[in-house]
């Protein structure tokens, strides 16, 4: 027995016809209201949701941080000194980038990391020297306590060189000493910042005192210098340059060990 479709057709082509004569009865600038806002729902949708996903990703960073929110403990890693962690508010920022500009080199001012490089090392985790001034001494450095199989020495040959290997120790979750080739713009700062953001450690960066008056992303810029010369213990002055939370000025002075962490490269 045969069968025909003309009865479903025709009741198709009835309700294309009924819903077109409804369409053509609308008023026009009803009809305009209805196709805008089904393109705006077409083509804003997507990206209303992307930019949510965006946000959502932002507030889960670690350097991110929300008013009236405090600071978590994981954000901070101890200096290993009473003082400094009271002065820093808990100690080095985490997953930040730290500017030391120091007045003259050697005066000190690897002492205060020791007690972190040691940590950090002890958890096999990797410490990388980047373009340092003076070759480690690893007797001093061993019987500070330090493993030396996790110490990492990279002599880069140009800026760009430095800039990639700094970023890729940090991505890669190695505590980071860095002492530039040249001195380094904001926007170098900046990727090192934000490079920074995605380990769990603190990083340092060596710079002269004159950088101070440069315009820097860090988190924390801390300017050190020699005091009490003339005494039988000179001490080192750390003044805080920037440091959220914390006035500009405030300062300590500490008395550092005269041991040398490092040896002239000739030697």
């Amino acid at each position: 027995m045969l069968t025909s479709n003309v009865p479903d057709q025709a009741r198709r082509l009835s309700l294309a016809r009924d819903i077109t004569v409804g369409i053509v009865k609308l008023d026009p600038a009803k009809i305009l209201y209805i196709f805008t806002v089904l393109f705006l729902t077409v083509t804003l949708l997507p990206l209303v949701m992307t930019q949510s996903t965006i946000l959502d990703q932002l507030l889960t960073r670690r350097d991110t941080w929300r008013g009236r929110s405090p600071l978590p403990d994981s954000h901070i890693s101890a200096t290993g000194n009473v003082e400094l962690d009271q002065l820093l508010c808990g100690g080095w920022p985490s997953a930040a980038l730290t500017e030391l500009l120091i007045t003259h080199e050697g005066m000190g001012e690897l002492s205060l990391l020791i007690p972190t490089l040691k940590n950090h090392a002890e958890q096999q985790r990797s410490v990388v020297w980047l373009n340092p001034p003076y070759r480690p001494y690893a007797p001093t450095l061993v019987h500070a306590g330090l493993p030396l199989q996790q110490l990492l020495v990279v002599q880069p040959r140009h800026h760009r060189e430095w800039l990639w290997c700094a970023e890729q120790a940090m991505r890669h979750n190695a505590l980071l000493l860095a002492w530039p080739l040249n001195r380094p713009g904001y926007t170098d700062l900046r990727k090192l910042q934000l490079a920074s953001a995605e380990s769990d450690c603190p990083h340092f960066l060596f710079l002269s005192a004159n950088a101070r008056t440069s315009a820097s992303p860090s988190s924390l810029r801390l300017v050190l210098d020699r005091s009490g010369e003339q005494s039988a213990e000179p001490k080192l002055r750390i003044t805080i340059h920037k440091l959220r939370g914390v006035a500009p000025g405030a300062s300590i002075e500490i008395t550092t060990p005269g041991i040398a962490f490092c040896q002239t490269l000739n030697q």
